[in-house]
């Protein structure tokens, strides 16, 4: 709340204000899905959130402010889905095979669902310095949840240096992700996607049977 207080105009205190802020940045979430964040005016903007444009620049300085807040929300989502995903209780028992592939499961239900958000993202991160810090951010979120469920089951890697290899995959997934959702692969669907990252990850790493 304090990150989110810091971006904006005011902070509102009235539940009036507060809902009005919740319609925006579901509003905003909806035009990235759209792909027509950018090309939103003010006062469009404001009619998909059923608000007024007075309101928005009550709490809002700009477009960007908001674009920041959707961001924020995703960043806090991402690591949420894979708190429950690679949370340890639920792999008790489970091998690295099982865990490599809920691992890229939940990164295709994440990209699918975001994937307006994170084309968005991808187009500014050369640019963004606080973009980069949060999206890298959810990177290392993700190696921190994922490195010591491996690493646990040490015995069926087979790579010579596991630790920098699970990293590195993670990187190489996520890098692989990126680029689908901004150009495609040219006849591979997403279910296909999925498949193939599986099967290299698997392979890298050497998982042993």
């Amino acid at each position: 709340m304090a990150k989110m207080a810091a971006m904006l105009r005011s902070e509102p205190t009235q539940a009036r204000s507060r809902e009005a802020l919740e319609r925006f940045i579901t509003a905003g979430e909806q035009a990235l899905s759209d792909n027509q964040f950018e090309q939103l005016s003010i006062s469009e903007l404001a009619a998909l959130a059923d608000s007024s444009v007075g309101t928005f620049y009550r709490l809002f300085t700009d477009k960007e402010v908001l674009f920041q807040l959707v961001h924020d929300r995703f960043v806090h989502q991402a690591k949420a889905m894979f708190d429950e995903a690679l949370d340890e209780d639920r792999w008790v028992g489970l091998g690295v095979a099982d865990i490599l592939s809920e691992l890229v499961s939940t990164l295709a239900r994440l990209y699918g669902k975001q994937e307006g958000m994170l084309r968005a993202s991808i187009i500014r991160y050369s640019s963004d310095v606080g973009l980069r810090k949060d999206i890298r951010g959810v990177n290392q979120h993700i190696s921190n949840r994922l490195t010591p469920l491996l690493e646990s089951r040490i015995q069926e890697i087979g790579h010579p240096k596991p630790s920098e290899a699970i990293a590195f995959g993670i990187n190489v997934v996520m890098g692989t992700m990126n680029h689908y959702t901004l150009a495609g692969l040219k006849n591979m669907t997403m279910k296909a996607l999925v498949t193939e990252l599986k099967d290299v990850l698997m392979s890298y790493l050497r998982v042993l049977d």
